[in-house]
């Protein structure tokens, strides 16, 4: 199915072949890929990580730009605020998209009122915490 318009938040702490994967696989999907990311203070909240373990926030919006059609700074660690303002009032034919690694997310009791969440397979064999974890 082609939507209108698929929303994502992620954090892209460190950004690696797993997020570049799923956004291309999203944007494959629809028109529009609006994608919004925590900014580093809530990444280091949600996380539990200091600012020398994870790309800075210009760095992870430079990553993200090359796929998505639009990225929002997510400045709180429940997105739930922020996605009132991502979302547009017209979002028929629109979803909520994500890696199925975390089938409970903040914001998603918001989501489910507006639209359908689809979850996509998570990318096995890379993640941020082993791009930290090789540096050490």
């Amino acid at each position: 199915m082609k939507y209108t318009t698929i929303y994502t938040i992620g954090c892209f702490d460190q950004f690696h072949e797993g997020h570049i994967t799923i956004l291309n696989k999203m944007k494959s999907m629809c028109d529009n890929l609006i994608v919004g990311i925590h900014d580093d203070h809530s990444l280091e909240t949600l996380k539990k990580l200091d600012p020398k373990d994870h790309d800075t926030i210009y760095t992870r919006m430079q990553n993200v730009k090359q796929i998505a059609d639009r990225v929002y700074i997510v400045p709180d660690t429940n997105p739930t605020k922020c996605l009132k303002n991502m979302i547009s009032s017209d979002h028929a034919n629109s979803c909520y998209m994500r890696a199925n690694d975390m089938v409970n997310f903040p914001g998603k009791e918001l989501i489910e009122s507006l639209m359908p969440v689809n979850f996509l397979p998570y990318t096995q064999g890379v993640s941020s915490t082993m791009i930290r974890n090789s540096k050490k």
